[in-house]
């Protein structure tokens, strides 16, 4: 009886262990086209995603003649409208989740007009005004993770050009001065999660710009350049933490895309295949994973990912490569938002009619197959069961 009773334990163990290895299924890369706005312009441009990937802003235009908008997938694109007596707006930043939409709204597509900052919430989209002693003409272009803070560059008394600002309810904008020996003119790109740290870049003459970190504690301190180059870096985001800037550089041989922290400093993430420039526009919450737009063949621009495993690689290329559908007669030009977890992607690129459109695309996670993590301990359980039924 013994026996028998054995050989009927083991074969359902072993049933049991077969289960257990089987790897799990990682699902394919996706690919959405976003669209354009209903009524407006038949182009769209995303700017920024919200931290758990679920909405995406921007604009249905490049330049002066546009309106911000909102998209999710139940909603599709909503355009966000623009700031009274004003006919046009950009939206260039988003909270966390979503809720908060930061952008500017220009009262013509004339060089030269006013614009003003915004910020748009589920009751309406509400002006954030300038610096004391500015004409009105600000931007904003960040916002922190709660949507409490919002960053972006205004003209001011003492710097007509535009100074960097940080806005919050209670003190409304507040200038964040200049480099030592620098220009006035300075311009806020990025924030962190929490709202103390901001980034962006100053202008020291018309064809020399710094990164710079600013902090309360520390003020704005330069991040200097890539080894090579002349002084002219524009930092363009910042992680969760504040620890990690992103942005371009300039090398000996071209503008590259760069990737800053405290301890190292400024290091060039190098550039796609068929030209020299690139630029870091975006980054998961931890820094680790980097999008943005690199020079491509014929000098066309072309849509980036980033990782220290991997190098920079074609996001085009990457999201064939992993299943995504949908991409004949698309041509990525840049991607330009990231998910904090760094699984969405957000960016622009022409699509198969010619136009440019937004797109929100998936980069599939490969999770480790379980028999790696249990095929030991379901063998050494095996063992045990084993001896216990031979005594």
């Amino acid at each position: 009886m013994a026996g028998p009773r054995g050989n009927q334990v083991t074969n359902i163990s072993l049933g049991a262990l077969v289960l257990l290895v089987l790897p799990s299924v990682a699902s394919a890369a996706s690919f959405t086209p976003l669209g354009y706005t209903p009524n407006g312009y038949p182009e769209s441009y995303a700017t920024a995603i919200s931290a758990d990937g679920l909405v995406v802003v921007g604009s249905d235009g490049p330049d002066l003649f546009t309106t911000a908008f909102r998209w999710t997938s139940g909603t599709g694109m909503v355009g966000l409208g623009a700031l009274p007596g004003a006919r046009y707006s950009q939206a260039t930043g988003v909270s966390a989740n979503g809720a908060v939409v930061v952008g500017w709204s220009p009262d013509s597509p004339a060089l030269g007009g006013s614009a003003e900052a915004f910020r748009w919430t589920s009751t309406g989209i509400v002006g954030l005004g300038d610096l004391p002693g500015g004409t009105t003409y600000s931007y904003a272009t960040g916002v922190s993770g709660d949507g409490s803070v919002v960053v972006g560059k205004s003209s001011g008394a003492s710097s007509p050009s535009g100074e960097a600002f940080r806005w919050t309810s209670n003190a409304g904008l507040v200038g964040l001065g200049q480099l030592p020996g620098g220009s006035v003119f300075t311009h806020a790109t990025g924030v962190s999660a929490d709202g103390t740290v901001v980034v962006g870049f100053a202008e020291h003459d018309s064809d020399s710009h710094e990164a710079f970190r600013w902090t309360s504690s520390g003020g704005m301190v330069g991040l200097g350049d890539l080894p090579a180059g002349t002084v002219n870096s524009f930092a363009q985001a910042v992680s969760a933490d504040g620890s990690v800037v992103v942005g371009r550089g300039k090398t000996a041989s071209g503008t590259e895309a760069f990737k800053w922290t405290t301890g190292i400093g400024m290091v060039s993430l190098g550039h796609l295949s068929g030209g020299p420039n690139s630029s870091a526009l975006a980054m998961s919450a931890d820094g680790s994973i980097i999008v943005g737009q690199a020079t491509v063949a014929q000098a066309d621009a072309g849509a980036f990912i980033w990782t220290s495993q991997t190098g920079m690689q074609s996001l085009f290329d990457v999201l064939v490569a992993n299943g995504a559908a949908g991409l004949t007669g698309w041509r990525l030009t840049a991607a330009t938002g990231i998910s904090a977890d760094g699984e969405w992607i957000a960016g622009h690129g022409f699509g198969p009619t010619g136009r440019h459109e937004a797109f929100l695309a998936n980069i599939a996670p490969v999770p480790i197959p379980p028999a790696i993590l249990l095929f030991g301990s379901a063998l050494a359980g095996l063992g045990v069961m084993r001896r216990k039924i031979s005594r």
